[in-house]
Order: C-alpha cells, then structure tokens, then sequence
C-alpha cells in the first residue's frame, strides 16, 4: 500500500465496501443505495489527496469519477443494468469515460521508453482471444440497439488492459502487477454484467461477485496508480 497520511480514508472505503457487499448478499436496497455512491468518492478523496499535481493524476481523478457517475446510473437501473432502462446507457457511458480516461493516463505516462507490449507484443494475443471470445458467446443475445455500444465499450476497456500491461517496463513491477491486477478485476466485473445482463447464463449470487471484483479492482487501481502518481 502506497505510504500516505491519509490511508485512514481507506478505511472509510472499507466500510463502504462491507457495506455494499454485505447489501448485495441480503438484497437490502437501502443499504446499496448508502454505500455505493461512498465507493468512488472515498477513493477519489484518497487519490486526489495522496498524490501531487500531474497529467496522470488528472487523468486518473477523472476516470474514478466517472466510475462514481457509473456507479449511480447503473444502481438507478437496477441491480447491475439487469432492467431496461436510459439510465443502463448513461451508465454504460461514464463507465466508457472511465477507461478512456485511465487509458490515457496510462498511455500518456511520461517515461519515454519502449513499453511491455511494445518489446514484446505476442503478448496482445490474450486481449484478442478475450475480445474474440466475448463477441463470439455475445452477439446473439445483444438487442440491435445495443449492439454499437456494447461494441464500443467492450472494444475500449480491452484497449485499456491493454495500456495498463505495456506499462510494465516503464515502472516498477511490483507496482505493475498490482494496477494489472486491478484492471483485470475490473474487466472481469464488467464481463459478468454484460453475462448478467444479455445472456441467460446464470452466474453464482450475481451481484456479490459483480461487485467483488469491480471494488477490488478499483481499489488496487487506485492503490498502484497512486504508487505511480507520486514517482512522476
């Protein structure tokens, strides 16, 4: 964990998280609704706090915002966009903004040198199987309305993994694992909506391990790129 003075904010997150989850498991809607929005605001707090003044970190603080954003359409939806409804779109696309931002801070990191990817790039073979695989199992079950931005979407946050992996060599590797790590969660998070919401595959306590994921990957992004932040 980066060394800050204000890591007590991360306990705050913490209970916002037991929280929520504990929420998910019990199906008590109020308590979702005084959690979730807690999640992205704690840990906006903690990074914008934490860290010095950057184009990294202004990219960064812009993404979890978004997410914050994303997080409140989607629990206005429903639980996880399982409804129809605008506010599945709206989330959709904050959560679009969310890894357009990231990917921009972590392709616009100002170490100049080669990348992870870049040296090695058979390495981009796991993001396409995943992109190839996600629309081969998907595309039946998306609505013609959806498919464009579901396209878009699933598109970008693989070109974000992607960025946040090439990273590896400009950092250190400790600090790479833990934000690839966070960004794999995170991909995964939004891979069990998307099964949760087009397909009838039935996935174990749906919202538990949606959630799961998506607060452990934001909180070890936020927790490397912070690490990040504060070597600029």
């Amino acid at each position: 964990m980066p060394t800050s003075r204000y890591n007590w904010i991360l306990i705050l997150f913490a209970v916002a998280a037991l929280t929520n989850l504990y929420a998910e498991l019990t199906s008590k809607q109020m308590l979702v609704y005084c959690s979730k929005p807690l999640l992205m605001l704690t840990l906006v707090t903690y990074f914008g706090l934490s860290t010095p003044k950057s184009k990294f970190k202004n990219w960064i603080l812009l993404g979890i915002v978004f997410a914050m954003f994303g997080d409140i359409f989607l629990m206005l939806n429903g639980r996880h966009g399982a409804d129809n409804s605008p506010m599945f779109l709206y989330g959709l696309g904050s959560f679009l903004l969310t890894h357009v931002f990231y990917t921009l801070a972590f392709v616009g990191y100002p170490r100049k040198m080669k990348g992870f990817l870049q040296q090695k790039p058979l390495w981009l073979l796991p993001f396409l199987v995943y992109f190839i695989l996600f629309w081969y199992n998907m595309y039946q079950y998306i609505p013609s309305e959806l498919m464009l931005p579901v396209a878009v979407y699933s598109s970008v946050i693989v070109i974000m993994a992607m960025a946040a992996m090439n990273l590896s060599n400009k950092i250190p590797r400790t600090t790479a694992n833990i934000l690839l790590l966070g960004v794999l969660l995170f991909v995964f998070s939004d891979t069990c909506i998307a099964l949760n919401k087009f397909t009838d595959i039935s996935l174990p306590a749906p919202g538990l391990v949606i959630m799961l994921t998506y607060i452990l990957g934001q909180l070890t992004i936020v927790l490397g790129a912070t690490k990040i932040a504060q070597e600029c």
